[in-house]
């Protein structure tokens, strides 16, 4: 498994933490039918792509990510088939597939209120598991979306639960909002949002368009030193 696909699923080889309850995120979910496309830098080079893809209907957000990276001459693929509720943002089913070294690993998951239902195939074999969720669970491939929608005030910090398919576990996530930062990338000049994810340990930063349709502009991992850039 090549550790740059690895980040973009963010937390894939992070233990299992405890889940800590707290009160629901106040969240604005857009009405988005669109594809945004990011290049994917590692250092300053240039190794691949990443796209989220949105196509909301009557109740439901489908959400489709798509990333290409390739480094040290092998190219690894990773797709994810989310649905969302329009209203809340709740997962209601994951799909992943990663193709990576010559393998495929997969995982499936239904989401109810109180637990996540998942069946993984992986190079060692077969799993199903059920793990308990709450209010703030969500799927690890809808972090985006989530800062997306996610209202906070400077300064204020929020935390959520993500579950992680391929691992079988949920670990904490602490999202704040640090303020306004313009930042240049591809597709052009914003005004941005910038917030900071901690995430056991590792720091991310994210920027999202402070207007309009508030997409992500910028996503940089600050241990690996990989970047998402949004552009045209």
């Amino acid at each position: 498994m090549k550790k740059t696909l690895l980040l973009l699923s963010i937390l894939l080889l992070i233990i299992s933490c405890p889940k800590k309850e707290t009160s629901t995120i106040k969240l604005s979910p857009g009405t988005w039918n669109e594809t945004n496309k990011y290049r994917i830098l590692i250092d300053t080079t240039v190794s691949g792509s990443y796209q989220l893809i949105y196509k909301t209907t009557d109740q439901t957000i489908e959400l489709q990510s798509i990333t290409q990276v390739t480094q040290t001459n092998v190219t690894s693929y990773d797709s994810t088939a989310l649905v969302l509720r329009q209203d809340n943002l709740r997962p209601i089913s994951s799909f992943k597939t990663i193709i990576t070294g010559g393998a495929t690993i997969t995982s499936d998951i239904k989401y109810t209120d109180n637990k996540a239902s998942i069946k993984a195939k992986l190079p060692q074999g077969e799993k199903s598991i059920d793990i308990p969720i709450n209010v703030n669970t969500y799927d690890n491939d809808q972090i985006t979306t989530i800062l997306r929608a996610i209202e906070l005030k400077v300064n204020e910090e929020k935390e959520i639960n993500i579950a992680i398919g391929l691992s079988g576990t949920t670990v904490p996530i602490k999202i704040k909002l640090l303020g306004e930062e313009k930042i240049k990338v591809p597709a052009g000049e914003f005004d941005c949002n910038k917030y900071i994810l901690n995430v056991v340990g590792r720091t991310i930063d994210a920027w999202y368009e402070k207007t309009d349709a508030k997409r992500m502009i910028r996503y940089f991992d600050v241990q690996s030193n990989m970047a998402m850039e949004l552009t045209p």
